[in-house]
């Protein structure tokens, strides 16, 4: 996947993973949400250490052309990684 955008740790603040940051964190990508110049934004897991999670937006222009569902399968969510869960 060619992605438009990368956001690198470096870019974000230090508390960036944390909960109460969320406020902050959603707005780091607002005028992309409003005005999309790129299909893909690749950003950092909070969850997983030196992974990254790629947003795509449905309103770009492109997305339509470029983009194709190749398959739709079930996605099981590990418990272990929802808050208040035991195993």
């Amino acid at each position: 996947m060619r992605v438009g955008r990368v956001v690198a740790l470096m870019d974000l603040p230090d508390d960036w993973p944390e909960s109460t940051s969320y406020e902050t964190d959603q707005t780091y990508l607002a005028h992309w949400l409003q005005k999309p110049d790129m299909l893909t934004v690749q950003v950092p897991s909070s969850i997983v250490s030196r992974s990254s999670n790629y947003l795509i937006h449905t309103l770009h222009p492109a997305f339509g052309a470029d983009v194709r569902m190749v398959e739709n399968a079930p996605f099981r969510v590990d418990m272990r990684v929802v808050k208040g869960t035991t195993l």
